[in-house]
């Protein structure tokens, strides 16, 4: 087990704590430096997608006067709905595509082994019938039986 005076993480931890929950008026007990960074990376709900229409950016600016128009925050759903559901198709495109190119270089790799094997093999039948038939000539030419090995 640490000495409690080596564990410096811990020390560190408590002491950011102490000064930022005093610097943000946050009792020390509520305070954790991860809940504060989600808290403060937390996205406006109803603000709007990049390349909004007008229709959407007007029912956001009813939203936040607090006219709420139930046309309007039904528009602001499905935009939001609508640039998800691009975002998420567009990705799927990259993500076969990407799958695709793989598969199609795996099965030339595939066909490439199958060829070098291929080679090996003629050139080695090669070698052995070439062998096997320069004995049998000169067999039958000179009269002379070499040893061949088979």
């Amino acid at each position: 087990m640490l000495n409690p005076l080596l564990d410096l993480s811990k020390f560190s931890a408590a002491k950011e704590a102490q000064f930022l929950s005093k610097a943000q008026n946050i009792p020390r007990e509520e305070y954790h430096p991860y809940l504060q960074l989600i808290r403060s990376s937390e996205v406006d709900p109803f603000a709007p997608v990049p390349g909004a229409s007008p229709s959407v950016i007007a029912a956001l600016d009813k939203a936040k006067t607090g006219k709420v128009d139930a046309e309007a925050t039904y528009t602001l759903a499905l935009s939001n709905l609508m640039s998800q559901v691009a975002q998420s198709r567009r990705e799927n495109l990259q993500i076969t595509s990407a799958l695709m190119s793989m598969q199609d270089k795996h099965k030339r790799e595939e066909r490439d082994v199958f060829l070098v094997m291929l080679a090996a093999v003629g050139v080695f039948s090669f070698i052995a019938l070439k062998t096997r038939a320069l004995a049998d000539l000169k067999e039958y030419v000179f009269g002379v039986k070499n040893q061949v090995d088979d």
